[in-house]
């Protein structure tokens, strides 16, 4: 979350107003980035304030609650990834954020990157060649299996699509 809340203090039109956090040092830190309001529960600050969007920058386990009550609140959301846990996760914000009328941003910001830009318009050009493979790799630490791919690899998949396009079909 801190590193989002400073790239949103550099955007000049983007009034940071409130913080959620259950960490007390970190919703400390957080005023440094001109939040004059901080809570421990999100759920209270979604009730308290009139918020036009929401960050939600939370561990993957807890994301679900968060969303979901920040569509039910009519905020729009900037999303940590992966977007759910299971199919089941999904279709139950899904529904929250259609009924609500909302707008999500996932977070793969990767592709914002200026080098990522340029890799992609190198390959256009044909400069460097076209495309015969992509591989790829999440951390391999402590994260290894299904949860490195729930954290990093929805990047690495994004990645994947920005290069070549959607899948036509996909196996595991």
């Amino acid at each position: 979350g801190r590193t989002l809340s400073r790239a949103l203090a550099a955007v000049g039109d983007a009034g940071l107003v409130c913080c959620a956090d259950v960490d007390e040092a970190a919703s400390e830190q957080a005023a440094e980035y001109g939040y004059s309001r901080r809570y421990a529960d999100y759920g209270e600050m979604l009730y308290r304030e009139e918020l036009d969007g929401v960050v939600v920058a939370l561990p993957h386990y807890m994301l679900a609650g968060a969303a979901i009550a920040a569509a039910e609140a009519g905020c729009h959301i900037f999303l940590e990834k992966p977007f759910a846990r299971d199919r089941a996760d999904a279709d139950k914000r899904v529904e929250a954020i259609r009924r609500n009328k909302v707008k999500v941003q996932l977070a793969h910001q990767m592709r914002r990157s200026p080098f990522v830009r340029r890799v992609r318009a190198m390959i256009e050009a044909g400069e460097i060649g076209s495309m015969q493979e992509l591989r790829c790799r999440g951390k391999e630490d402590r994260r290894a299996g299904g949860e490195d791919l729930m954290v990093l690899g929805s990047h690495l998949c994004d990645m994947s699509r920005y290069f070549l396009g959607d899948p036509r079909w996909v196996f595991a």
